[in-house]
């Protein structure tokens, strides 16, 4: 049942990343439906993470029953809750206080990041899910600090990339053959399931919104990427015991698959569309 849900789970999530890169490179991002679409996107995500996140929680109780189910759910929704409204007014005032103190380009700002990320993920983990979550939070919570600049999140960008990737990604390929845990019935299945099922659901989504008819399939489109989410999901789900090695390797191409295929079919859309515009 566990496993069920997983795979149900990680079908919805999006890459967020992604489709901001390639709407912005397409000349959308910026537009009522990219603001839409973005909106959508980072909801998509948060629920998602949340869903997930209960659910490996679960997993990872010795003992699982209907009040131990109940209390990690009210503990994780309480802990977002109060981190999106509470702590993230917290937050907003330390970082101006900071900025107002020590100035604009202090590296103050990045050491706060830091602590803010491992108060949130010790927090979660006492909590009893993945700390990796509470670092999620603290990231939305930092990214709308009032004076957390652009060359603030560039720096973080910069460290991360340089840093914490090239280490997550090695790490992987250290503890996995992925030649041997290969099976291409998985990944197409993977695949297939996940783009259809994120394109059926955010088309109806945007359908139910009552969006323009012109609009649905870019909505719908933005929605299939997998990206970098389904790996660093599938990758808390291995590390686990959730999932086997083939399932993980299986999750990872569908990702990278679907992320190929998202930029050329969203380009080809919206010329459709506007070719269609331009006869009207």
């Amino acid at each position: 049942t566990i496993f069920t849900l997983f795979i149900s789970t990680i079908m919805t999530i999006s890459a967020l990343p992604v489709a901001i890169r390639v709407m912005y490179d397409l000349n959308i991002l910026k537009s009522d439906t990219g603001f839409l679409i973005v909106s959508a996107l980072t909801i998509n995500d948060l629920i998602g993470w949340v869903v997930f996140t209960i659910i490996l929680g679960i997993f990872s109780q010795s003992q699982v029953d209907l009040v131990t189910v109940i209390k990690l759910v009210v503990l994780t929704l309480g802990f977002t809750v109060l981190s999106l409204s509470l702590f993230r007014r917290w937050v907003d005032k330390a970082m101006t206080f900071i900025h107002n103190r020590y100035g604009a380009d202090t590296g103050l700002k990045t050491t706060f990041v830091f602590i803010i990320g491992m108060l949130f993920g010790a927090m979660t983990l006492k909590i009893g899910i993945h700390s990796l979550f509470g670092f999620f939070i603290a990231g939305i919570v930092l990214g709308e600090a009032k004076h957390f600049s652009e060359n603030d999140r560039f720096v973080m960008n910069r460290l991360v990339h340089s840093l914490f990737v090239p280490v997550f990604f090695a790490n992987i390929g250290l503890h996995l053959d992925f030649v041997k845990s290969f099976n291409w019935q998985l990944v197409l299945l993977f695949t297939v399931l996940g783009i259809l099922a994120r394109y059926v659901g955010a088309y109806l989504g945007a359908k139910l919104a009552k969006q323009d008819k012109s609009e649905l399939r870019t909505i719908a489109i933005c929605h299939t990427a997998g990206g970098e989410m389904h790996i660093v999901v599938a990758i808390l789900a291995f590390s686990s015991g959730l999932i086997t090695g083939s399932i993980f390797v299986s999750i990872v191409f569908a990702s990278i698959i679907s992320t190929v295929v998202f930029g050329p079919w969203l380009e080809r859309t919206i010329e459709q569309r506007r070719k269609g515009l331009l006869r009207i």
